[in-house]
């Protein structure tokens, strides 16, 4: 089923909303790499950019087949992913580390 011309146009103003919030968090991290002034009270910000970039490719289904796609293929990645941290399969045994 496509979208109607009415979601298309907020469709349209949420991913461009998205899609600039995204760009300033992209530029100010990495100046903040370049700079050396990154800190570790902003690892929210890690958090908020995954959130925006998931957001982004979701908005950006044309259908709802290719939503429902793209919800399955999240939903296997973080079965998957749990596996591997709990059960050290099929990757093995690993673990995530802090940063500094």
């Amino acid at each position: 089923m496509a979208w109607t011309r009415k979601q298309i146009t907020g469709r349209h103003a949420a991913l461009l909303s998205l899609t600039c919030c995204y760009a300033v968090l992209w530029i100010g991290g990495v100046a903040q790499s370049w700079h050396g002034v990154a800190s570790a009270n902003q690892r929210w910000l890690a958090a908020l950019f995954l959130t925006l970039t998931a957001m982004i490719v979701l908005i950006s289904a044309r259908t709802r087949a290719d939503l429902m796609s793209l919800i399955m293929i999240a939903a296997l990645r973080f079965a998957v992913e749990f596996l591997g941290v709990h059960f050290e399969v099929p990757f093995g045994k690993y673990s995530y580390v802090t940063s500094h």
